[in-house]
């Protein structure tokens, strides 16, 4: 897989910011259909099973989509780390990589864009 150049360090940074106040107003979905809780847990990437570890676990599935989505990757590359995503318990990263080839996400929609996304529940 590719590697993570600065402007891309940099466009994380902001996207976690911005999902994570995106996320705030708009959860009362169901986070289980979204993450693998038990996988996520035994790799690491949750300390626990409250509410609070799974919206986080949910906005780094946005930051990974998003971010592959706007990466300069082939094809092939996005479906291995989708894949390999999934397999982590990042259960939605793929529908959001999805949505931002079908989709121009700017800095003007990009709100908009994860209120659609979590409505849709395409997972």
């Amino acid at each position: 897989m590719g590697r993570i150049s600065l402007p891309q360090a940099f466009l994380s940074m902001i996207l976690h910011l911005v999902v994570l106040m995106t996320l705030k107003l708009l959860l009362k979905a169901n986070l289980d259909k979204y993450i693998n809780t038990e996988s996520m847990v035994t790799c690491g990437y949750m300390w626990d099973i409250s509410d609070d570890s799974k919206i986080h676990a949910l906005e780094e599935c946005f930051v990974r989509g998003i971010s592959t989505g706007l990466s300069n990757m082939s094809g092939q590359e996005k479906a291995q780390y989708c894949k390999w995503s999934s397999d982590s318990g990042f259960l939605f990263v793929s529908e959001i990589v999805k949505a931002m080839d079908e989709t121009d996400v700017t800095e003007d929609n990009l709100s908009n864009f994860i209120r659609q996304m979590l409505e849709s529940g395409c997972v």
